[in-house]
């Protein structure tokens, strides 16, 4: 007796959705049913006026026109991809009316729902998700994946929805509105993909990144212009954000196994790269300049990334500096600098970087000096230091903000002519 009351009940309240109209997913979709095989079986119906719960988007989920503009959207895109994820953003029509039929079933068939049932009702961005997901995958012919890196937006608007804010005053359950929600644009975009490599710089003209101050360009080129214009025009990316352990001053060469550095490559349209892309991309900007060249080429995933940035603080780096001194420095002299080991030293911001970095004493290590004589005041010094160490400015000292500085430890005035990471 309970159960044929309780189909009574489901069949009054299925009429009741009808009569409104509501649209048959719809239906499904105000009854509590989360199977997502029953919306792509719902019957059809003759569309005489437009569902008020969805406004329609449910029913043009089934349209051939509607499927057939997506897949000329995600053709015309470029994108390379193996899977494909939804995204729907709708009016704030659908929120308001999905507010106002809560109210109206909790009120008129109060047995059969409460607050929890209500809100546990699969919203209408989800049932078209699980209507047109499956259709999609037959005609781009790749998995639906919740997680997939490309992503296909759709973005529904309704030219009524100043109006709609009404209905939650005077109408409730909503009356049928007058237009249909419709499609105003399709985005189609892919997760960032990023490179890492290492590189190494030839010229004590060429900066790091491009030089540009109050919007003037003081350099021609840059290291990242060299490697990222040929990598973000082989992808077509939108745009590319350029990251590096560290970085060098514009006059100083980066020799040795070469710098880290990462390129992050933002909505790539070429994403299947293949060992030979890279050897064939590192060939190309290797061949196109003396200035720089690359190699270790290769894609990273973005967890992998932070590791560059540990590589920033926590190496150590070996450089090589050709220093000048006013008066000539003895052998002794020089010998007492060979023998130093883990010098600890102080240095304030440079006055050369403090447009730029926040004022702070940071307390550094000079792990080991070298020094080799070139004539009485010119000398080679191979340094190994903790990451982050100013190198120049431990040198001249910088008008006494690095203490000790080699000028304190000889006793005398130094300054620094080619400086060189190794």
């Amino acid at each position: 007796m309970a159960d044929d009351s309780k189909e009574e009940n489901s069949l009054s309240i299925d009429e009741t959705l009808k009569l409104m109209p509501c649209c048959p997913r719809c239906i499904l979709r105000l009854l509590g049913e989360r199977d997502t095989d029953s919306y792509k079986d719902s019957v059809e119906r003759e569309i005489e006026s437009i569902c008020v719960a969805c406004l329609g988007i449910l029913e043009k989920a089934n349209e051939s026109a509607f499927i057939d503009k997506i897949q000329s959207a995600v053709k015309s895109s470029g994108h390379q991809f193996d899977s494909f994820v939804l995204a729907v953003s709708v009016s704030h029509s659908l929120t308001l009316r999905q507010h106002s039929l809560s109210i109206f079933l909790q009120e008129k068939f109060s047995s059969a729902f409460d607050r929890k049932e209500l809100d546990e009702i699969p919203r209408v961005k989800d049932v078209f998700k699980w209507v047109l997901g499956p259709k999609l995958e037959e005609r781009l012919q790749v998995n639906y994946k919740p997680l997939s890196p490309f992503k296909i937006s759709l973005d529904f608007t309704h030219k009524d929805a100043e109006r709609e804010v009404e209905f939650l005053v005077t109408d409730c359950p909503p009356k049928s509105a007058q237009s249909p929600i419709e499609l105003s644009q399709i985005t189609c975009g892919h997760d960032s993909i990023y490179i890492a490599g290492r590189y190494n710089k030839y010229s004590r003209t060429l900066p790091q990144t491009p030089w540009l101050i109050d919007n003037v360009r003081l350099r021609e080129s840059s290291v990242e212009e060299k490697i990222c214009d040929l990598l973000t025009a082989k992808v077509r990316c939108d745009d590319h954000k350029f990251a590096s352990a560290g970085r060098e001053d514009v006059d100083v060469r980066m020799l040795g196994n070469g710098r880290p550095f990462l390129v992050e490559l933002i909505n790539p349209r070429i994403t299947r790269l293949k060992e030979s892309f890279f050897a064939e991309l590192q060939r190309e900007i290797n061949s196109s300049c003396s200035d720089v060249a690359i190699r270790d080429l290769q894609q990273v995933t973005k967890e992998q990334c932070l590791a560059l940035k540990d590589a920033e603080t926590n190496k150590t780096k070996t450089y090589r500096a050709l220093i000048w001194t006013e008066n000539e420095v003895t052998e002794e002299q020089l010998q007492k600098l060979n023998d130093m080991k883990d010098v600890k030293i102080y240095q304030k911001t440079p006055l050369r970087v403090l447009h730029r970095r926040p004022l702070a004493v940071r307390e550094r290590y000079i792990f080991s000096m070298k020094s080799e004589r070139i004539d009485s005041n010119h000398w080679n010094l191979f340094l190994k230091t903790q990451a982050g160490t100013y190198i120049k400015e431990f040198v001249h000292g910088d008008f006494g903000r690095t203490k000790p500085s080699l000028g304190d430890l000889l006793n005398a005035e130094t300054d620094i002519l080619e400086l060189d990471v190794e």
